[in-house]
């Protein structure tokens, strides 16, 4: 208990001094100290209490250090977590060693989750092209793994390459093959955002995050009520 009172303390400390004009500098050392106590002796709670703030400081304040450091001890507490392993990775210059260090410590850690591969296969077709990241998806099928995820990760990708009758293809299979799944319901929300059938895709994305805590659906659900607010007007 003294080591999560030191841990609030020190957070305490941090966002006070965040607010005081000009001490930024003493925030970000406060945040630090909690960080590693957090590592050290924390809880997961504790620990991602501590994240959290950090994180958001960080970013206000564009401390790439401390957020880089945030965000390897939210990857070291919930590996599962793939916008933190995404955000992570964004912090390194494309193409750059580190960044592929951050993909591949991504797939050794989580090797048997199929929604890192579809996020691995995103990074594969930025830097080697759409064929690529397609047969690595494949090849993650094949293997055995979450078939749903992995088509509607295929679906996306085709989107996002411009080629929507692939993606309609991929979206036609999961309807049929996994119609409750959640990853087919997100695939046929982005076909419904590209086709701007914007009140199905928020009615639908509504009772998706209402279902489940997922913030590619939330997302999506922000990207579809941005598109319809523009579109209103």
């Amino acid at each position: 208990k003294g080591g999560t009172r030191k841990i609030e303390t020190l957070v305490a400390r941090a966002e006070l001094l965040a607010i005081w004009p000009g001490h930024a500098k003493q925030a970000s050392r406060s945040f630090h100290l909690a960080l590693k106590l957090a590592e050290k002796e924390g809880t997961r709670g504790e620990t991602l209490f501590a994240v959290s703030r950090a994180r958001e400081f960080a970013r206000n304040e564009g401390d790439r250090v401390l957020l880089v450091r945030s965000l390897r001890l939210l990857i070291e507490r919930t590996p599962w977590d793939m916008d933190a392993w995404l955000e992570l990775a964004r912090r390194y210059p494309a193409g750059s060693p580190a960044r592929e260090d951050v993909y591949r410590s991504l797939i050794e850690r989580q090797a048997d989750n199929a929604h890192a591969h579809v996020l691995h296969a995103r990074h594969i077709q930025e830097s080697q092209g759409l064929p690529a990241a397609l047969a690595l998806l494949q090849e993650q099928i094949d293997a055995g793994q979450d078939e749903a995820v992995l088509l509607a990760g295929m679906s996306e990708l085709n989107l996002l390459a411009q080629r929507p009758l692939d993606a309609a293809n991929q979206t036609r299979l999961l309807r049929e093959k996994y119609p409750e799944h959640p990853a087919t319901r997100l695939a046929i929300a982005r076909e419904q955002i590209r086709e701007r059938d914007l009140a199905t895709a928020i009615h639908s994305l509504h009772e998706l995050v209402e279902l489940q805590d997922s913030p590619e659906a939330q997302l999506l659900l922000a990207r579809a009520e941005s598109l319809n607010g523009n579109h209103a007007e």
